[in-house]
């Protein structure tokens, strides 16, 4: 008779294999909600088995390449983040981790909606998913914790505007 692992175990498990990898291959982070302090950000246009563009800077794909939602950090393919807005995690110039933020529609600005968890000294703002971002600098929030709807500029990466939702 086999044995079920109960959900918690297989959640463990996951999150400790998927750490394991991201260390194997130079990155720091787990998709456990810890903070994911990104190295590049942008829209990815294009993508294939070797390498894949964000905005105009062009990066090698690691062996371990690992593609999530930063939602809820479901595995992704890499073709389901083509022409969404992403952050990533590099080691050296490749890229170990992409994480799917939004939807880049020309001229708007992407939307992310998160529980921001706090503000840091370096003006970013940190989720409760992990997902990390940079506050421009003419931003000054009202909100420093709870569920907020953040509006992201896509060319520069900054957090242009950041009100609570709900």
């Amino acid at each position: 008779m086999r044995q079920r692992l109960s959900p918690l175990l297989c959640a463990l498990v996951i999150t400790f294999a998927v750490g394991l990898a991201g260390c194997s291959s130079g990155a720091h982070f787990a998709l456990d909600g810890s903070p994911r302090y990104p190295n590049a950000q942008g829209l990815l246009t294009a993508a294939n088995k070797k390498d894949l563009l964000v905005g105009q800077d062009e990066y090698a794909i690691g062996t371990r390449l690992i593609t999530f939602s930063t939602y809820n950090l479901t595995q992704l393919p890499l073709g389901a983040a083509i022409d969404r807005y992403v952050q990533v995690g590099l080691h050296g110039h490749t890229a170990v981790w992409i994480a799917v933020v939004g939807i880049a529609t020309s001229g708007q600005p992407v939307i992310y909606t998160g529980t921001l968890l706090r503000i840091d000294a370096h003006r970013r703002a940190i989720f409760s998913d992990g997902t990390v971002l940079q506050l421009a600098p003419q931003l000054h929030p009202a909100e420093q914790s709870g569920l907020v709807i953040a509006e992201i500029d896509a060319m520069t990466g900054q957090v242009t505007a950041l009100v609570a939702n709900g």
